[in-house]
């Protein structure tokens, strides 16, 4: 299957999605993946290698996806992969139950107008 996307915004959101989960959460090794939804989204996902994480350590969907803003790094990462995902027509999801962070995109990208790249 071949993926038409827009290259620089996919590697910011992979670099940004990266650099969250890794900062975020007490695991030393992850895996990143992806999978084809059946609604035809490419969905791309960052989880725990071999151990799991804690329920304490493991944030529900509304903590992840309300960093705090004090905290520079982690707001613009945030910032910077919450937009590029939405550019790319899609947003950011949480599967629990996998432990995995990620976002979903159209396997055929379509340019929004109105946005500027971050």
């Amino acid at each position: 299957m071949e993926i038409e996307t827009d290259s620089m915004l996919l590697k910011k959101a992979l670099r940004r999605i990266i650099n969250l989960v890794s900062v975020k959460y007490p695991v030393v090794e992850f895996e990143l993946g992806y999978r084809i939804t059946e609604n035809k989204y490419l969905n791309i996902f960052v989880r725990p290698a071999k151990e799991k994480l804690s329920a304490d350590d493991f944030l529900t969907e509304h903590q992840s996806y309300s960093i705090d803003e004090d905290n520079s790094f982690d707001y613009f990462n945030y910032k910077v992969l919450s937009g590029s995902a939405s550019m790319l027509g899609g947003e950011l999801t949480m599967d629990s139950e996998n432990q995995e962070f990620s976002f979903v995109i159209p396997i055929k990208y379509e340019r929004n107008k109105g946005f500027n790249i971050i």
